[in-house]
């Protein structure tokens, strides 16, 4: 006698062997036998005829870090099947921080997190987590993030580590895996991951490995391009004997398709000498970024708030406007998709060319 049977759907369960017609007989929140269950009987039934059953999806690249706490029932996900989000993408997160740099993060990342109406009062990972455990729909697993370890042990600066800083996130990367992380992201095209030199990296990854942890990567390709970042983490994780694994692995410019076959064979190499390398794609060219990607690097330095300040000075305004004119961006197949203000709303779903039309500007002073 079964708690629960699942009866009659094409079971689907992970190990790589083709579909087959099933039941899955559950005993309190366990599968305890899968296969043709019958006569056996069950206090409760499903007739799963025409479906498929599977176990539930890990989403190894989301941004959920927040809405997630705002919207518990995390529906998006749920409906597609999804019964775990990976979450600290990117090297942009909210724990370990002090109150005042998540206050700056909690701006900073609010184009891409979101920055809902929540209690923001958590300090360490373990606190961050505790806010997940038994509270929202699905399961998480945190990533430490890079910005965290940078800010907390540096500030929001320009430059390379220190020994001693470096020292520093090894210890806050350590903390974290004790508090529950499973490995630590960095984005290398954000700030402020983006300031960090190979030896930081490295630094942090030998910690990682220690526990047995992955790394995650969104690679160094505005500064390196799209292979020479690929063997910069490749590197790294040969040195380290670091898990590694390369988040949004792709082409999304039609112009640079032909490096397709070559960033493969980078991965295929580095598996056959021993290096445990993983990555993910999409099937599609889009990507989503923030904004402030196309603000340039000078510009970023000190957070928001400095951001922001730069902006109210003219000249360093226009030469901001200038730098990112010199980009020769394709305004016309960028699209907005969120705004923080009820007042550019209108903006929603405009190309940016076409939202600086509307506004009768220049995409530059628009975006500015």
């Amino acid at each position: 006698m079964f708690d629960m049977i699942i009866r009659g759907g094409q079971v689907i369960d992970g190990a790589g062997s083709p579909g087959y017609y099933g039941d899955i007989g559950l005993q309190g929140n366990r599968i305890a036998a899968i296969g043709k269950l019958e006569p056996s009987q069950a206090s409760r039934i499903i007739d799963a005829s025409g479906l498929v059953v599977c176990p539930g999806f890990i989403d190894v690249h989301t941004h959920s870090d927040i809405m997630i706490l705002a919207n518990p029932r995390h529906e998006a996900k749920v409906m597609q099947g999804v019964t775990t989000d990976l979450i600290g993408l990117d090297g942009l997160s909210y724990a370990p921080l002090s109150p005042d740099n998540l206050g700056m993060m909690r701006r900073y990342l609010s184009g891409l997190n979101g920055n809902p109406d929540i209690a923001w009062n958590w300090s360490s990972v373990g606190e961050f987590l505790a806010r997940f455990d038994r509270k929202v729909a699905i399961n998480v697993a945190y990533l430490v993030p890079h910005n965290a370890l940078r800010l907390e042990t540096m500030g929001f600066v320009d430059r390379s580590a220190t020994a001693e800083e470096m020292t520093g996130m090894q210890a806050l990367m350590a903390q974290g895996m004790r508090e529950g992380a499973v490995g630590f992201s960095t984005g290398l095209d954000y700030f402020p991951c983006r300031y960090a030199n190979e030896e930081e990296l490295i630094k942090i990854c030998e910690t990682v490995a220690e526990f047995d942890g992955v790394s995650v990567w969104h690679v160094r390709k505005n500064d390196l391009g799209l292979i020479e970042s690929i063997k910069e983490v490749l590197r790294i994780a040969e040195k380290t004997g670091v898990k590694t694994h390369f988040s949004h692995f792709s082409v999304s410019y039609p112009t640079k398709q032909d490096t397709s076959a070559e960033m493969l064979s980078l991965v295929d190499e580095a598996r056959a000498k021993g290096i445990d390398v993983t990555f993910d794609s999409y099937p599609y060219i889009a990507q989503s970024t923030l904004l402030l990607i196309f603000l340039p690097r000078w510009a970023h330095e000190g957070g928001p708030e400095a951001i922001l300040k730069r902006l109210e000075q003219a000249e360093t305004r226009e030469k901001i406007c200038a730098e990112i004119r010199d980009l020769n961006v394709p305004w016309d197949k960028v699209v907005l998709t969120c705004v923080p203000s009820a007042k550019n709303s209108i903006y929603v779903g405009q190309t940016i060319l076409g939202a600086a039309e509307m506004a009768g500007k220049e995409v530059v002073q628009f975006i500015c």
